[in-house]
Protein backbone atom coordinates (compact mmCIF):
# COMPACT_ATOMS: atom_id res chain seq x y z
CA UNK A 1 0.00 0.00 0.00
CA UNK A 2 2.89 2.70 0.87
CA UNK A 3 4.46 1.84 -1.96
CA UNK A 4 1.96 2.63 -4.01
CA UNK A 5 1.03 5.78 -2.37
CA UNK A 6 4.54 6.87 -3.23
CA UNK A 7 4.21 5.84 -7.06
CA UNK A 8 1.48 8.21 -6.87
CA UNK A 9 2.64 10.90 -5.10
CA UNK A 10 5.92 10.45 -7.31
CA UNK A 11 4.07 10.39 -10.77
CA UNK A 12 2.18 13.84 -9.04
CA UNK A 13 4.97 15.50 -8.48
CA UNK A 14 4.10 15.99 -4.35
CA UNK A 15 1.50 17.82 -5.46
CA UNK A 16 -1.16 16.17 -3.06
CA UNK A 17 -1.18 14.17 0.32
CA UNK A 18 -2.31 10.91 -0.52
CA UNK A 19 -4.43 9.37 2.46
CA UNK A 20 -6.46 6.04 2.19
CA UNK A 21 -7.72 3.95 -0.09
CA UNK A 22 -12.07 5.08 -0.96
CA UNK A 23 -12.82 2.76 -3.54
CA UNK A 24 -11.69 -0.44 -5.39
CA UNK A 25 -12.96 -2.55 -8.72
CA UNK A 26 -11.54 -5.10 -10.98
CA UNK A 27 -9.70 -1.63 -12.93
CA UNK A 28 -8.44 0.25 -10.56
CA UNK A 29 -8.35 1.50 -7.13
CA UNK A 30 -9.22 5.31 -6.06
CA UNK A 31 -7.60 7.12 -3.28
CA UNK A 32 -8.14 10.19 -1.29
CA UNK A 33 -5.93 13.30 -1.73
CA UNK A 34 -5.21 16.14 -0.56
CA UNK A 35 -4.02 19.24 -2.61
CA UNK A 36 -0.77 20.22 -0.43
CA UNK A 37 -1.27 24.26 -0.89
CA UNK A 38 -4.88 24.32 -1.71
CA UNK A 39 -6.07 21.65 1.04
CA UNK A 40 -8.93 20.70 -1.55
CA UNK A 41 -9.83 17.06 -1.50
CA UNK A 42 -9.84 15.35 -4.56
CA UNK A 43 -10.34 11.38 -5.53
CA UNK A 44 -7.26 9.79 -7.63
CA UNK A 45 -8.23 7.32 -9.76
CA UNK A 46 -5.07 4.43 -11.01
CA UNK A 47 -5.54 1.39 -13.13
CA UNK A 48 -4.25 -1.37 -11.31
CA UNK A 49 -0.44 -2.36 -12.22
CA UNK A 50 -1.14 -5.87 -13.69
CA UNK A 51 -3.47 -4.43 -16.31
CA UNK A 52 -1.31 -1.04 -17.29
CA UNK A 53 0.03 -2.65 -20.03
CA UNK A 54 -3.58 -3.64 -21.71
CA UNK A 55 -4.25 -0.77 -24.33
CA UNK A 56 -7.62 -1.29 -24.49
CA UNK A 57 -7.91 -0.72 -20.20
CA UNK A 58 -5.95 2.40 -20.93
CA UNK A 59 -7.68 3.75 -23.90
CA UNK A 60 -10.90 3.14 -21.72
CA UNK A 61 -9.50 5.26 -19.08
CA UNK A 62 -8.12 8.39 -20.70
CA UNK A 63 -11.55 7.84 -22.88
CA UNK A 64 -13.07 8.45 -19.28
CA UNK A 65 -11.22 11.78 -18.78
CA UNK A 66 -11.84 13.25 -21.85
CA UNK A 67 -15.52 12.58 -22.21
CA UNK A 68 -16.03 14.17 -18.58
CA UNK A 69 -13.75 17.09 -18.76
CA UNK A 70 -16.07 18.35 -22.00
CA UNK A 71 -18.91 18.19 -19.51
CA UNK A 72 -19.60 21.15 -17.48
CA UNK A 73 -22.40 20.43 -14.97
CA UNK A 74 -22.81 20.26 -11.36
CA UNK A 75 -24.63 16.65 -11.81
CA UNK A 76 -21.98 15.26 -13.86
CA UNK A 77 -18.70 14.36 -11.68
CA UNK A 78 -15.34 17.30 -12.42
CA UNK A 79 -12.17 15.84 -14.31
CA UNK A 80 -9.74 17.64 -12.87
CA UNK A 81 -6.25 16.38 -14.53
CA UNK A 82 -4.80 12.89 -15.95
CA UNK A 83 -2.01 11.36 -17.12
CA UNK A 84 0.72 8.61 -17.25
CA UNK A 85 4.19 8.34 -15.53
CA UNK A 86 6.30 5.49 -15.86
CA UNK A 87 3.64 2.78 -17.02
CA UNK A 88 1.49 4.33 -13.78
CA UNK A 89 -1.58 5.86 -15.38
CA UNK A 90 -3.81 8.29 -12.91
CA UNK A 91 -6.70 10.34 -13.16
CA UNK A 92 -8.01 13.14 -10.59
CA UNK A 93 -11.51 13.85 -10.29
CA UNK A 94 -13.80 15.73 -7.73
CA UNK A 95 -14.39 13.86 -4.45
CA UNK A 96 -17.89 13.73 -3.33
CA UNK A 97 -18.29 12.65 0.16
CA UNK A 98 -21.70 10.85 0.42
CA UNK A 99 -23.46 7.78 -0.47
CA UNK A 100 -23.68 6.20 -4.17
CA UNK A 101 -27.79 5.18 -4.58
CA UNK A 102 -26.90 1.34 -4.75
CA UNK A 103 -26.22 1.72 -1.03
CA UNK A 104 -29.28 3.96 -0.47
CA UNK A 105 -31.19 1.35 -1.95
CA UNK A 106 -29.85 -1.71 -0.21
CA UNK A 107 -29.85 0.20 3.05
CA UNK A 108 -33.42 1.55 2.89
CA UNK A 109 -35.48 -0.70 0.81
CA UNK A 110 -37.43 1.46 -2.13
CA UNK A 111 -37.29 5.17 -1.69
CA UNK A 112 -39.88 7.41 -0.62
CA UNK A 113 -41.85 9.17 -3.96
CA UNK A 114 -41.35 12.35 -3.58
CA UNK A 115 -37.36 11.84 -2.91
CA UNK A 116 -37.25 9.35 -5.92
CA UNK A 117 -39.13 11.97 -7.89
CA UNK A 118 -36.36 14.58 -6.87
CA UNK A 119 -33.69 11.96 -7.23
CA UNK A 120 -34.77 11.28 -10.65
CA UNK A 121 -35.64 15.01 -11.73
CA UNK A 122 -31.98 15.30 -11.01
CA UNK A 123 -30.42 12.61 -12.93
CA UNK A 124 -32.37 13.20 -15.99
CA UNK A 125 -31.42 17.19 -16.12
CA UNK A 126 -27.64 15.69 -15.97
CA UNK A 127 -28.50 13.43 -18.54
CA UNK A 128 -30.33 15.51 -21.00
CA UNK A 129 -27.08 17.97 -20.78
CA UNK A 130 -24.95 14.60 -21.12
CA UNK A 131 -26.41 13.76 -24.37
CA UNK A 132 -26.95 17.48 -25.55
CA UNK A 133 -23.36 17.71 -25.66
CA UNK A 134 -22.58 14.47 -27.66
CA UNK A 135 -22.11 12.12 -25.02
CA UNK A 136 -23.73 8.68 -23.65
CA UNK A 137 -22.78 7.29 -20.74
CA UNK A 138 -23.92 3.47 -21.47
CA UNK A 139 -23.90 2.41 -18.05
CA UNK A 140 -26.31 4.25 -15.73
CA UNK A 141 -26.87 2.12 -13.10
CA UNK A 142 -26.89 3.26 -9.17
CA UNK A 143 -23.47 2.45 -8.64
CA UNK A 144 -22.67 5.33 -10.93
CA UNK A 145 -25.39 7.58 -9.18
CA UNK A 146 -23.71 9.27 -6.32
CA UNK A 147 -25.91 11.36 -3.70
CA UNK A 148 -23.59 14.09 -1.51
CA UNK A 149 -24.25 15.01 2.03
CA UNK A 150 -26.33 17.91 0.61
CA UNK A 151 -28.71 15.15 -1.20
CA UNK A 152 -27.87 16.90 -4.51
CA UNK A 153 -27.06 13.89 -7.03
CA UNK A 154 -23.93 13.65 -9.16
CA UNK A 155 -23.23 10.97 -12.28
CA UNK A 156 -19.90 9.42 -12.04
CA UNK A 157 -18.00 6.93 -14.12
CA UNK A 158 -17.96 7.48 -17.66
CA UNK A 159 -14.85 4.84 -18.48
CA UNK A 160 -17.15 3.02 -21.30
CA UNK A 161 -19.23 6.39 -22.67
CA UNK A 162 -19.78 6.98 -26.29
CA UNK A 163 -18.50 10.08 -27.84
CA UNK A 164 -21.36 10.54 -30.59
CA UNK A 165 -19.86 13.30 -32.62
CA UNK A 166 -16.96 10.53 -33.02
CA UNK A 167 -17.26 7.00 -35.17
CA UNK A 168 -14.68 5.87 -33.40
CA UNK A 169 -15.73 1.79 -32.46
CA UNK A 170 -12.42 0.40 -30.85
CA UNK A 171 -14.58 -0.33 -27.56
CA UNK A 172 -17.38 -1.80 -29.19
CA UNK A 173 -15.95 -4.35 -31.52
CA UNK A 174 -17.96 -7.08 -32.79
CA UNK A 175 -19.35 -9.37 -30.50
CA UNK A 176 -18.35 -7.55 -27.74
CA UNK A 177 -20.92 -6.30 -24.97
CA UNK A 178 -20.13 -3.26 -22.95
CA UNK A 179 -22.20 -2.66 -19.89
CA UNK A 180 -23.37 -3.60 -16.65
CA UNK A 181 -26.03 -6.73 -17.18
CA UNK A 182 -28.76 -5.54 -14.75
CA UNK A 183 -29.28 -2.28 -16.56
CA UNK A 184 -28.29 -2.67 -20.47
CA UNK A 185 -30.51 -1.83 -23.13
CA UNK A 186 -31.85 -4.34 -25.05
CA UNK A 187 -29.75 -2.83 -28.53
CA UNK A 188 -27.02 -2.52 -25.79
CA UNK A 189 -27.14 -6.60 -25.73
CA UNK A 190 -27.59 -6.88 -29.33
CA UNK A 191 -25.24 -4.72 -30.69
CA UNK A 192 -27.31 -2.35 -31.79
CA UNK A 193 -26.51 1.68 -32.83
CA UNK A 194 -26.70 3.65 -29.37
CA UNK A 195 -27.68 6.98 -28.52
CA UNK A 196 -29.22 8.75 -25.60
CA UNK A 197 -32.16 6.57 -25.13
CA UNK A 198 -29.87 3.20 -24.17
CA UNK A 199 -29.56 5.19 -21.42
CA UNK A 200 -32.83 6.29 -20.62
CA UNK A 201 -33.54 2.82 -20.71
CA UNK A 202 -31.19 1.97 -17.94
CA UNK A 203 -32.13 4.46 -15.79
CA UNK A 204 -36.00 3.49 -16.30
CA UNK A 205 -35.06 -0.12 -14.93
CA UNK A 206 -33.02 2.37 -12.19
CA UNK A 207 -36.43 4.52 -11.57
CA UNK A 208 -38.37 0.85 -11.07
CA UNK A 209 -35.98 -0.38 -8.57
CA UNK A 210 -36.15 2.64 -6.19
CA UNK A 211 -39.94 3.20 -6.02
CA UNK A 212 -40.53 -0.62 -5.73
CA UNK A 213 -37.43 -1.48 -3.87
CA UNK A 214 -36.60 -4.36 -6.08
CA UNK A 215 -35.21 -5.01 -9.46
CA UNK A 216 -37.63 -5.55 -12.63
CA UNK A 217 -35.82 -8.94 -13.34
CA UNK A 218 -34.34 -9.49 -10.10
CA UNK A 219 -35.15 -13.68 -10.37
CA UNK A 220 -33.05 -13.88 -13.31
CA UNK A 221 -29.66 -15.43 -13.46
CA UNK A 222 -26.64 -15.58 -16.16
CA UNK A 223 -28.14 -15.31 -19.80
CA UNK A 224 -31.81 -14.90 -18.17
CA UNK A 225 -31.04 -11.75 -17.36
CA UNK A 226 -30.12 -10.37 -21.40
CA UNK A 227 -33.23 -12.57 -22.24
CA UNK A 228 -35.49 -10.85 -20.15
CA UNK A 229 -33.99 -7.27 -21.00
CA UNK A 230 -34.34 -7.81 -24.53
CA UNK A 231 -37.66 -9.87 -24.60
CA UNK A 232 -39.74 -9.51 -21.65
CA UNK A 233 -42.12 -6.76 -20.35
CA UNK A 234 -41.82 -6.72 -16.39
CA UNK A 235 -45.40 -5.68 -14.24
CA UNK A 236 -46.02 -2.71 -13.86
CA UNK A 237 -44.58 -1.15 -10.86
CA UNK A 238 -46.52 -1.80 -7.71
CA UNK A 239 -47.93 0.54 -5.13
CA UNK A 240 -46.75 3.87 -7.29
CA UNK A 241 -49.04 6.38 -8.68
CA UNK A 242 -50.12 5.28 -12.35
CA UNK A 243 -48.94 8.50 -13.54
CA UNK A 244 -45.36 7.24 -12.06
CA UNK A 245 -45.75 3.96 -13.45
CA UNK A 246 -46.40 5.93 -17.16
CA UNK A 247 -43.55 7.51 -16.93
CA UNK A 248 -41.36 4.23 -15.76
CA UNK A 249 -43.06 1.98 -18.12
CA UNK A 250 -42.67 4.46 -20.84
CA UNK A 251 -38.65 4.75 -20.10
CA UNK A 252 -38.31 0.75 -20.37
CA UNK A 253 -39.92 0.05 -23.80
CA UNK A 254 -38.22 -2.29 -25.80
CA UNK A 255 -37.99 -0.32 -28.72
CA UNK A 256 -36.23 2.78 -28.61
CA UNK A 257 -38.49 4.43 -30.84
CA UNK A 258 -41.01 3.93 -28.14
CA UNK A 259 -39.13 5.45 -25.58
CA UNK A 260 -38.61 8.91 -23.98
CA UNK A 261 -36.91 10.86 -27.01
CA UNK A 262 -34.46 12.54 -24.66
CA UNK A 263 -34.06 13.67 -21.28
CA UNK A 264 -35.70 16.92 -21.73
CA UNK A 265 -39.49 14.54 -22.06
CA UNK A 266 -38.97 13.13 -18.91
CA UNK A 267 -37.96 15.89 -17.22
CA UNK A 268 -41.48 17.51 -18.56
CA UNK A 269 -43.52 14.55 -17.15
CA UNK A 270 -41.26 14.22 -14.03
CA UNK A 271 -42.21 17.91 -13.38
CA UNK A 272 -45.77 17.67 -14.59
CA UNK A 273 -46.65 14.98 -11.67
CA UNK A 274 -44.52 16.49 -8.88
CA UNK A 275 -46.39 19.67 -9.53
CA UNK A 276 -49.70 17.39 -8.91
CA UNK A 277 -48.54 16.36 -5.42
CA UNK A 278 -49.44 18.28 -2.47
CA UNK A 279 -46.97 20.90 -1.00
CA UNK A 280 -44.83 19.36 1.41
CA UNK A 281 -44.99 21.41 4.54
CA UNK A 282 -41.19 20.30 5.66
CA UNK A 283 -40.28 22.27 2.47
CA UNK A 284 -40.23 25.56 2.01
CA UNK A 285 -39.10 25.68 -1.90
CA UNK A 286 -41.59 22.29 -2.73
CA UNK A 287 -44.09 25.18 -4.60
CA UNK A 288 -40.93 25.67 -7.40
CA UNK A 289 -39.24 22.23 -9.44
CA UNK A 290 -36.02 23.08 -10.92
CA UNK A 291 -33.83 21.31 -12.54
CA UNK A 292 -30.38 20.69 -11.25
CA UNK A 293 -27.52 24.07 -12.20
CA UNK A 294 -25.09 23.65 -14.46
CA UNK A 295 -21.76 25.60 -14.05
CA UNK A 296 -20.58 28.17 -17.23
CA UNK A 297 -17.42 27.96 -18.93
CA UNK A 298 -16.25 30.65 -16.11
CA UNK A 299 -17.55 29.03 -13.26
CA UNK A 300 -20.23 30.67 -12.68
CA UNK A 301 -23.62 29.09 -11.97
CA UNK A 302 -26.29 28.97 -14.97
CA UNK A 303 -29.91 27.94 -14.56
CA UNK A 304 -30.77 27.12 -17.92
CA UNK A 305 -34.22 26.31 -18.27
CA UNK A 306 -35.57 26.47 -15.23
CA UNK A 307 -39.28 25.79 -14.96
CA UNK A 308 -41.71 26.97 -12.07
CA UNK A 309 -44.86 25.89 -11.43
CA UNK A 310 -47.15 27.94 -12.98
CA UNK A 311 -49.06 30.56 -11.09
CA UNK A 312 -47.17 29.31 -7.78
CA UNK A 313 -45.41 31.71 -5.68
CA UNK A 314 -46.09 34.96 -7.43
CA UNK A 315 -50.26 35.05 -7.53
CA UNK A 316 -50.66 35.05 -3.67
CA UNK A 317 -48.86 37.98 -3.47
CA UNK A 318 -50.50 39.88 -6.06
CA UNK A 319 -53.86 40.78 -4.37
CA UNK A 320 -52.51 41.13 -0.77
CA UNK A 321 -50.49 44.38 -2.47
CA UNK A 322 -52.76 45.76 -4.70
CA UNK A 323 -55.26 45.87 -1.33
CA UNK A 324 -52.45 47.78 0.46
CA UNK A 325 -51.69 50.33 -2.49
CA UNK A 326 -55.69 51.00 -2.60
CA UNK A 327 -56.11 51.70 1.12
CA UNK A 328 -52.30 53.95 1.09
CA UNK A 329 -54.27 56.12 -1.64
CA UNK A 330 -57.18 56.33 0.11
CA UNK A 331 -55.18 57.15 3.48
CA UNK A 332 -53.23 59.60 1.77
CA UNK A 333 -56.80 61.22 0.19
CA UNK A 334 -58.30 61.57 3.40
CA UNK A 335 -55.87 63.20 5.30
CA UNK A 336 -55.48 65.70 2.14
CA UNK A 337 -58.90 66.31 1.47
CA UNK A 338 -60.18 66.51 5.36
CA UNK A 339 -59.60 70.27 6.10
CA UNK A 340 -61.87 70.99 2.82
CA UNK A 341 -64.77 69.48 4.48
CA UNK A 342 -64.15 70.87 7.96
CA UNK A 343 -64.72 74.53 6.39
CA UNK A 344 -68.31 73.34 5.54
CA UNK A 345 -68.89 72.02 8.61
CA UNK A 346 -70.02 74.84 11.55
CA UNK A 347 -69.46 73.78 14.93
CA UNK A 348 -70.98 75.84 17.86
CA UNK A 349 -68.69 77.28 20.18
CA UNK A 350 -68.92 75.64 23.61
CA UNK A 351 -68.99 78.44 26.67
CA UNK A 352 -67.01 78.14 29.18
CA UNK A 353 -68.81 76.58 32.69
CA UNK A 354 -70.75 79.26 34.43
CA UNK A 355 -69.30 79.93 38.13
CA UNK A 356 -70.69 82.26 41.02
CA UNK A 357 -69.05 84.02 42.93
CA UNK A 358 -69.70 84.00 46.72
CA UNK A 359 -68.59 86.32 49.00
CA UNK A 360 -68.31 85.57 52.55
CA UNK A 361 -67.92 88.22 55.68
CA UNK A 362 -64.93 88.37 57.63
CA UNK A 363 -66.09 87.74 61.08
CA UNK A 364 -66.58 90.62 63.51
CA UNK A 365 -64.81 91.62 66.79
CA UNK A 366 -66.54 90.39 70.08
CA UNK A 367 -67.83 93.61 71.04
CA UNK A 368 -71.20 92.79 68.73
CA UNK A 369 -72.86 90.24 68.50
CA UNK A 370 -72.98 88.09 65.22
CA UNK A 371 -76.05 87.63 63.42
CA UNK A 372 -77.03 83.67 62.90
CA UNK A 373 -76.56 84.32 59.12
CA UNK A 374 -74.57 86.80 57.49
CA UNK A 375 -76.93 89.44 55.74
CA UNK A 376 -75.29 89.72 52.25
CA UNK A 377 -74.11 85.42 52.09
CA UNK A 378 -75.43 83.73 49.09
CA UNK A 379 -75.80 79.79 48.68
CA UNK A 380 -73.61 78.23 45.67
CA UNK A 381 -75.64 77.04 42.93
CA UNK A 382 -73.68 74.18 40.85
CA UNK A 383 -74.44 75.22 37.40
CA UNK A 384 -74.66 72.15 34.37
CA UNK A 385 -71.62 72.37 31.45
CA UNK A 386 -73.36 72.82 28.72
CA UNK A 387 -73.66 69.02 26.44
CA UNK A 388 -70.25 69.14 23.90
CA UNK A 389 -71.65 68.10 20.06
CA UNK A 390 -70.74 64.87 18.54
CA UNK A 391 -66.79 65.11 16.78
CA UNK A 392 -67.71 64.90 12.90
CA UNK A 393 -67.00 61.53 11.31
CA UNK A 394 -64.43 61.43 8.83
CA UNK A 395 -65.09 61.66 5.07
CA UNK A 396 -66.67 58.23 3.45
CA UNK A 397 -65.26 57.03 0.54
CA UNK A 398 -67.94 58.38 -1.77
CA UNK A 399 -67.45 61.97 -0.60
CA UNK A 400 -63.94 61.69 -1.37
CA UNK A 401 -64.08 60.93 -4.49
CA UNK A 402 -66.96 63.57 -4.94
CA UNK A 403 -64.94 66.23 -3.60
CA UNK A 404 -62.10 65.29 -5.56
CA UNK A 405 -63.98 65.66 -8.77
CA UNK A 406 -65.40 69.15 -7.86
CA UNK A 407 -62.54 69.99 -7.23
CA UNK A 408 -60.91 68.80 -10.91
CA UNK A 409 -63.92 70.99 -12.45
CA UNK A 410 -63.09 74.14 -10.57
CA UNK A 411 -59.69 74.17 -12.16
Amino acid sequence: MSEIKDKIKSALGNKYEIREMIAEGGMGQIYLGVHQSLGKKVAIKIIHQVLSKDTDLKERFYREAKLAAKLDHSGIIDIYDFGSEDDFDYLIMQYIEGITLKDKIEQEGKTELRECLRLMTEVADALAYAHGSGVVHRDIKPANIMIDKQQNVIITDFGISKDLDNSDKSLTGTGMVIGSPLYMSPEQITGGALDGRSDIYSLGIVFYEMVTGRHPFEDKEGIAIYHAHVNEVPPRPAGVPSQVGDIIMKMIEKSPEERYHDGHEILSDLRKYRGQLPRDPKNIDDDITQPVPSRSSNGDTVRGDVSPLPGKGLKKWIIPAGALVLVCILAVAGVMLYPLFKKDMTVSKVPPPVTTTVTTIAPQPPSQPEPTVAANEHPVIPVKPVPLPEPPEPPSFDSVVKKVRELGKKK
